[in-house]
């Protein structure tokens, strides 16, 4: 009898090594497709689809190798584009590339750091011949799809004489995570900004949307005890194999900006507005601003295809934006609108669905700058 259990376990336990080793090179092989089937998709869903982008990067001086290049260097899907960061859920990733330079203190370099050393190599020292701006928003704000010289904050910079101006920029950010991360930049000794630029509209919501179930996945299975011993405990390793292969196997769905809801619920509590959660952000940016001395400016920005041409984006997307940035418009805090500073520009506006061309860019950093000068 022994013996027969003997041999039922060393069968057991050859069994689980051959399927551990084959669902082990079943992700080496999934991760692998995956990363070489995401590597050009923003190339080959926008830049070889439509003439009227690959008219904009040939304007803007870029051939359609520099534009490839160009993608694949500000989603990383190779690498990773974020990477975690407490209270924020993440952040972009530290890297030095040919057309995207993101430095270890978390902002976007206006232009590649290895060819010119300037005032924008760190936050930790202030150089007193210089004003500094803290520009904080979404992925419109670190530029996607254009590069370090051609995003709002760099071409404002050009603009403001003896001021430098640090890109905060981040995919997803809204006004709660750019709140977090203004006050922990500088509850940490980061340099006091002279003004902190905020610009907002596209990613307002009220809750921290990307990622979310992949974390919740991860606290799960980080929460969980041991195996126990027993029959059960030997169970476990099987499924767990079931498990990995089914979630390698799933279909890798994409986090969505747009917000099907215009009303945010947390725990049993009732629901709350956008507008209100939003009212709610502004007023404690009011606080921290208060709390350091700071000029604080929130804009809100333009939006595709509605006082703007972007002739790739659908209806019923610009219908949503169309009514999330009518809502955001009601609140009673100060802020200024910049949602029309696109309406002469009779070109295409963005390089993909919600993301400014360099043209565009520039025009909402002078609309910006002369708001400041003035």
């Amino acid at each position: 009898m022994n013996k027969t259990l003997k041999d039922i376990f060393f069968s057991l336990s050859i069994t689980s090594f051959i399927i551990l080793i084959s669902t082990a090179s079943l992700d080496i092989f999934l991760a692998t497709y995956y990363r070489l089937k995401s590597r050009d998709i923003r190339f080959k869903e926008y830049y070889l689809k439509y003439p009227s982008i690959q008219k904009i990067y040939k304007e803007s001086g870029f051939n359609k190798e520099d534009t490839k290049k160009l993608l694949r260097e500000t989603y990383e899907f190779n690498k990773g584009s974020w990477i975690y960061e407490t209270f924020t859920g993440f952040r972009e990733r530290p890297r030095e590339e040919v057309f995207v330079n993101i430095s270890q203190g978390g902002f976007r370099r206006n232009y590649k750091h290895s060819t010119k050393l300037n005032h924008l190599s760190t936050i930790n020292k202030k150089d007193n011949n210089k004003k500094i701006i803290y520009f904080f928003g979404g992925s419109t704000t670190f530029g996607y799809g254009v590069s370090d010289n051609q995003t709002i904050p760099a071409y404002l910079e050009k603009n403001l004489n003896e001021t430098a101006v640090f890109n905060f920029g981040r995919a997803y950010y809204y006004s709660e995570t750019e709140n977090i991360l203004i006050e922990r930049l500088l509850k940490f000794g980061a340099v006091k900004p002279d003004i902190a630029i905020f610009l907002d509209g596209i990613n307002e919501r009220g809750d921290i949307k990307a990622y979310q179930d992949q974390m919740n996945q991860l606290f799960s299975t980080a929460s969980k005890e041991r195996p126990e011993k027993g029959t059960l405990g030997l169970a476990k390793p099987y499924f767990w194999i079931l498990e990995k292969l089914k979630t390698k196997l799933a279909k890798k769905a994409r986090v969505s900006i747009y917000t099907s809801t215009n009303n945010f619920k947390l725990y049993d509590l009732p629901k709350i507005s956008l507008e209100s959660v939003f009212e709610s952000n502004l007023q404690t940016r009011k606080a921290i601003c208060s709390k350091y001395n700071i000029k604080c400016i929130t804009f809100i920005q333009p939006i595709p295809g509605n006082h703007s041409i972007n002739s790739i984006i659908d209806n019923e997307r610009k219908d949503i934006l169309k009514k999330q940035i009518t809502l955001l418009k009601t609140v009673d805090s100060e802020f200024i609108d910049l949602s029309k500073s696109l309406s002469d520009f009779k070109k295409q506006a963005y390089v993909d669905l919600i993301h400014y061309s360099p043209q565009a860019n520039k025009i909402i950093a002078d609309k910006i700058s002369s708001y400041l000068i003035d």
